[in-house]
């Protein structure tokens, strides 16, 4: 698994949202620096944004991540993943 870019560090709960790889395809990886463990997520591929910066995170909870990026029509839209439980 490797992280390209931040996209959101919460230094207060220790928790972290990047922009990487795993196994060949595109993930957003939320990184939780007291356990050590990972959630991944497919980053959308409908998207002209051929690379990192794409993802806006709105909002994240122990239920769900929700991300903001522009599609092909260059519109924003909104995605949600709901989140393993803990």
């Amino acid at each position: 698994m490797y992280g390209a870019s931040p996209i959101y560090t919460d230094t207060v709960k220790g928790i972290m949202l990047l922009d990487g790889n795993h196994r060949r395809s595109g993930k957003l990886i939320l990184y939780d620096f007291n356990t050590g463990k990972s959630e991944l997520f497919i980053e959308p591929r409908e998207t002209p944004c051929p690379c990192c910066f794409c993802w806006k995170l709105i909002s994240l909870t122990d239920a769900e991540l929700k991300i903001e990026y522009l599609n092909m029509k260059y519109e924003k839209v909104i995605k949600t993943y709901p989140r393993s439980p803990k």
